[in-house]
């Protein structure tokens, strides 16, 4: 999910708001892993958003869109160390 002001604001900047939702900074959201077997407890909460899977190392690190489409992925975004 991506936040209407973080899209409105990118369109505004010329930025695909996929770009500044993957590499922008202070949005912060707890993220966790979960045992596919509970995948349909999982959807049932409005509250929790799925966001990917994980695959075996060798597939690379991919954004799949919601047209299906699979890209490469490539780190952006800030790094503080």
């Amino acid at each position: 999910p991506i936040e209407e002001i973080t899209f409105n604001e990118s369109i505004k900047m010329n930025i695909d708001p996929t770009v500044s939702a993957l590499n922008g900074g202070e949005d912060y959201e707890l993220l966790f892993t979960f045992d596919k077997k509970y995948m349909e407890k999982i959807i049932e909460n409005e509250n929790i958003t799925v966001i990917g899977e994980i695959k075996s190392k060798d597939k690379g690190v991919k954004l799949k869109s919601k047209g299906n489409n699979l890209y490469n992925m490539k780190a952006q975004g800030w790094v503080s160390f």
